[in-house]
């Protein structure tokens, strides 16, 4: 019975491992211990061996490879910087036609905005102005729409807008564009207010001389006028006339632009040719090929700017040259060649203060054009009155007459 007990504790002593039978001193420091640790063992891998992975018997965490090609980088070392950086991940891009799509990284409450085609809604016009006033009790006035519009014709503008403000029937009945055929704003500076009054009452005629305007305002402005005839924009700058350039504007029968500032021959031909901005499906003519009155007086166009008149404004009627200080003779015998349409159209010529301008010029002018009727050539130092005067004495095919006070010739049936 003992030796069974004495041989048990003897395999029991030779089981135990010396490591295990080690003990530290209190005294013992911790780099002591770490030494103690290095000697005693033989690999310091054996801890790590203990963890094997199944393929090739590796160790967690350990990783061999070679660098094979230059330039690349460490691999555990761009574990190790990447370990600290979020995930990311790609989001695919929305395809043309989907309708939905995968949502962004950290938007998962937003839904993404499909972007849909834009089509143009215009308003349902305006039902026709009633045709009688309704009174307090609910009775119609004894007159009608056609009477009041009478008694409208003889007030004036100022007196047209108070009775706008009287009810809403007389506020449409006002804004008739027969009682605004002729809309005058010379010298204010339009902004959106009056450009709206100008588009509601529809004018024939406008005349914004010396008027604080700008390019785009006038573009926006003459593109709701499809009815507008007459425009006057004396004093006003090529900076603001350029804005006639645009296929949206109306063909204009009168055009003065008198004393304008900027307008030189690149400028005036940008005016006359057909607009670059054409729509499909419009024929490529110039927006002034209906004119039929053109005042060009103190503009600094040429000679070339009349065969530009000639070869587009067919049907003029009246032209203003005066104090044009470029022209010559020259350019006059242009404007009235055979195969001219002036010839035949034009009725009205003036001449004023055009310094260049000879006695040859009255005379080509009378003898070729047999449907003018008046030219005016006052303050022309190169014609003179005694001149004037002769020529109208032995002109034969019509009747001339000659006013020295004013230096004009027109011609009687």
């Amino acid at each position: 019975m003992e030796n069974s007990r004495l041989k048990d504790f003897l395999f029991h002593l030779q089981s135990i491992s010396p490591e295990s039978q080690r003990t530290d001193s209190p005294s013992t420091t911790r780099g002591q211990r770490r030494a103690r640790t290095k000697t005693d063992s033989p690999n310091p891998k054996s801890r790590g061996d203990r963890r094997r992975e199944p393929d090739g018997g590796k160790p967690r965490g350990t990783e061999t490879f070679s660098l094979s090609k230059a330039g690349t980088s460490n691999k555990s070392s761009s574990q190790k910087t990447d370990s600290n950086r979020p995930s990311e991940t790609k989001v695919p891009k929305l395809r043309k036609g989907d309708t939905q799509g995968p949502l962004a990284v950290g938007d998962k409450d937003k839904e993404l905005k499909v972007v849909l085609e834009k089509y143009v809604v215009r308003p349902a016009p305006l039902p026709p102005p009633p045709s009688h006033v309704e009174l307090a009790n609910g009775k119609k006035h004894c007159l009608n729409r056609l009477l009041w519009m009478k008694v409208f014709t003889y007030l004036e503008e100022s007196e047209l807008c108070l009775c706008m403000a009287i009810c809403k029937t007389w506020n449409r009945w006002c804004l008739d564009r027969k009682l605004w055929r002729t809309l005058d704003l010379s010298r204010k500076r339009l902004k959106q207010v009056h450009l709206i009054g100008i588009v509601k009452r529809q004018p024939s005629n406008l005349v914004l001389v010396s008027s604080v305007i700008s390019q785009k305002q006038l573009v926006w402005l003459v593109s709701r006028l499809p009815q507008l005839q007459t425009l006057d924009l004396t004093y006003c700058s090529w900076a603001t006339i350029c804005g006639l350039c645009s296929a949206s504007c109306p063909f204009l029968k009168s055009l003065l632009l008198k004393w304008a500032v900027g307008i030189r021959e690149n400028c005036f031909r940008d005016l006359v040719l057909p607009p670059v901005d054409g729509k499909p499906g419009l024929n490529e003519v110039s927006r002034l090929i209906r004119l039929r009155n053109l005042d060009l007086s103190g503009c600094e166009i040429t000679d070339q700017s009349l065969e530009l008149i000639v070869e587009y404004m067919p049907r003029l009627e009246t032209l203003g040259l005066s104090y044009c200080m470029r022209l010559t003779d020259d350019g006059i015998e242009k404007l009235f060649l055979e195969s001219s349409p002036l010839r035949s159209s034009l009725s009205e010529l003036q001449l004023s203060g055009c310094c260049q301008l000879s006695e040859k010029s009255v005379v080509l002018a009378f003898n070729s054009c047999a449907s003018l009727t008046s030219l005016r050539c006052k303050n022309c130092p190169k014609i003179s009155q005694e001149m004037c005067q002769s020529f109208v004495d032995s002109f034969r095919q019509r009747r001339l007459v000659f006013s020295p006070s004013n230096m004009v010739i027109t011609a009687t049936t």
